[in-house]
């Protein structure tokens, strides 16, 4: 996981009269995972909710000042005095009982979401129209409610930046997925291959050449010397994420759990992939991401719909049916067809803990009887989960072997170094 996390921000520029270049918007990835949690569980933003009617306090209690004072001291005509009188009226009810009743209310967990907030607001300023009559200013304070949908972090430096809670995915993604683009250990294709039919590529052919027969120019050129543009090829990536009840465990002392960190991973990978795709532009995407979570009853997460929705719901039960979330991921690689000839499958694994659900099914390929012994000599392992390692095993040498298509299969066990024997 990353440990930090750069975006370039005009957030974290103060004062726009003075020109400070690009400043740096460094969220942590703690900061980013909090953000996460924030957006999944309303209960969790709390503090910012505060924060918001306060503030919306301290600025009502700012403009009754300066409007009393224009009254008191400025010479007005007698519609803007009845105009300044109106506005006078709708802030001093929204400072003495409308404002202090929603700030006890979000203390005390009944207003949970933005729309809480905003409809209890607004039944107040209706009952306030229906007493006193319509009120510009009522309708301006309607229009400031939509800061209270915003979510506010504060980056590495104090900086501080608020998102609406509709741009929260579409944030941390790209700030994720830009990271991992920046960082990442994995190679990108050359974008050329060696073929005898395609779309020659006539500069890399020559190079081919060069070197085979080693004279420059090329004495000629041979079938194997031919470069063509490498169209044809794709590569599916599934994620498979333990989502059993162990993931509930604490892996910061803020409050996050081996969950969060799981589901921020699964959004960056998504948002990076989705990045590599807009960059290589071509007539179909190279790379198809898919999140399998490991759950009671596995299913395919594939697009960005299903992710969102995949991010509020997801929750830490049950046990680790690590096999059939395997299956299920394999089933849909078959299921899912190719644009291209040439198709390569990843199979990425994160769990912390052993299978503990066999599957009760039959499975491709054949178990391993060595691994059978070697496994049950371990006293401390139960039946349930040899059985579902021998079955794992299994499902990943058919996978190597098989002619049908390409695998490569990755497994992350995160545990104690006396689990990971």
């Amino acid at each position: 996981m990353p440990h930090r996390i750069h975006e370039v921000s005009e957030g974290a520029i103060p004062d726009p009269l003075f020109d400070f270049g690009e400043a740096e918007f460094i969220l942590e990835f703690v900061d980013a995972a909090r953000l996460l949690q924030q957006w999944r569980n309303p209960k969790q933003s709390r503090g910012i909710r505060e924060g918001i009617v306060t503030s919306l306090a301290n600025e009502t209690e700012l403009a009754i000042l300066t409007i009393s004072q224009r009254l008191m001291y400025s010479p007005l005509s007698s519609e803007e005095q009845e105009e300044l009188v109106d506005q006078l009226k709708v802030l001093r009810y929204l400072l003495s009982a409308v404002l202090p009743e929603a700030l006890l209310l979000v203390t005390q967990d009944q207003l949970l979401t933005e729309e809480d907030i905003e409809k209890f607001i607004k039944k107040h300023l209706q009952r306030y129209k229906e007493e006193f009559g319509d009120s510009p200013e009522a309708i301006g304070i309607l229009n400031r409610l939509k800061e209270i949908t915003d979510l506010e972090i504060t980056d590495a430096y104090g900086n501080r930046k608020r998102i609406s809670r509709d741009e929260v995915i579409e944030y941390l993604g790209s700030i994720l997925g830009s990271f991992i683009m920046k960082h990442t250990a994995l190679q990108p294709f050359s974008g050329v291959t060696a073929k005898p039919r395609g779309k020659v590529k006539f500069l890399q052919t020559y190079k081919a050449a060069a070197v085979s027969s080693a004279s420059v120019p090329p004495k000629g050129i041979d079938a194997e010397d031919i470069r063509v543009l490498d169209k044809d090829r794709t590569s599916k990536i599934y994620l498979v994420v333990d989502m059993s009840q162990s993931m509930r465990k604490l892996v910061f002392e803020q409050g996050l759990t081996r969950l969060d960190g799981a589901l921020l991973t699964a959004l960056g990978l998504f948002y990076y992939f989705k990045m590599e795709n807009r960059r290589r532009r071509g007539p179909f995407d190279p790379y198809k991401i898919a999140v399998v979570p490991v759950v009671k009853t596995p299913y395919v997460v594939d697009d960005m719909n299903k992710l969102s929705d995949f991010l509020m719901k997801a929750t830490a039960k049950g046990k680790t049916r690590l096999v059939h979330a395997v299956l299920q991921a394999i089933q849909h690689s078959r299921e899912t067809p190719s644009n291209t000839m040439e198709e390569h499958s990843t199979l990425i694994c994160i769990t912390d803990g052993r299978p503990n659900v066999p599957f009760p099914g039959k499975l491709p390929g054949f178990p391993d009887n060595d691994l059978k012994k070697k496994l049950a000599a371990r006293k401390t392992l139960s039946k349930e989960a040899q059985e579902c390692m021998i079955q794992l095993n299994q499902i990943f040498r058919y996978l190597k072997y098989s002619q049908d298509e390409k695998w490569s299969i990755h497994y992350f066990l995160i545990a104690p170094e006396s689990e990971r024997e």
